[in-house]
């Protein structure tokens, strides 16, 4: 991801990452490189309230994991995407089934660390969702 959008969002500047975001989607919209978009897409993601059209960073996201499904980032972009698309379900079951595939042995340790934490969020964050709605 970007290392500007990280220091905006992780930083609370949220305007400054928006108008980071939308700089980088109006000169990277139209990417074919596999990294390109998931670095962008990655970093429009960080916050829920993101300028990209949610289909459009989705778009994004599955470009660059379709090129390499076996990239563990890949995967966790495009979960993120599906959860801002409001495909929790979806979002889940791509990191569950990639966890059940043992790619992550060509990766570190910290990476199947990182993509379980991943399933645990988007698993809450479906629950939370659901009951939410169910009120």
């Amino acid at each position: 991801m970007d290392e500007a959008a990280i220091y905006f969002a992780a930083g609370g500047k949220k305007e400054e990452h928006h108008a980071h975001c939308v700089k980088m989607l109006a000169r990277f919209k139209s990417g074919t490189n596999p990294d390109l978009l998931h670095h962008v897409a990655g970093s429009c993601l960080l916050l829920p309230e993101h300028p990209g059209e949610p289909k459009k960073l989705l778009e994004m996201a599955e470009k660059a994991r379709l090129s390499d499904p076996r990239i563990p980032w890949y995967v966790c972009t495009s979960a993120l995407a599906l959860m801002q698309s409001d495909q929790e379900g979806l979002a889940v079951t791509l990191v569950r089934d990639y966890l059940k595939t043992g790619e992550l042995k060509r990766f570190g340790p910290q990476d199947e660390v990182v993509l379980r934490l991943v399933l645990v969020w988007l698993w809450r964050g479906a629950r939370k969702r659901r009951r939410h709605t169910r009120s």
